[in-house]
């Protein structure tokens, strides 16, 4: 089994910015988390021939609940 990496706030800020990186450098075992909105991510995804369904999560990380469903 491949590792993944797990970038959490991956639609803005520091975690978009991490998520663009990692891409532009050919890393393709990434998984986005987001906790509302997905539209810059979900592009960002699209646009290096992603799957937004298989590499886009959505939690609220602030509950036991958001992080047992991540």
């Amino acid at each position: 089994m491949s590792e993944v990496v797990l970038i959490t706030g991956s639609n803005g800020g520091i975690g978009a910015a991490v998520a663009e990186y990692l891409l532009a450098k050919g890393e393709r075992n990434l998984a986005f988390h987001y906790r509302s909105n997905s539209d810059k991510i979900e592009a960002l995804a699209r646009r290096y021939d992603l799957d937004p369904g298989k590499h886009l999560f959505q939690a609220e990380l602030c509950s036991e609940d958001g992080l047992t469903e991540l």
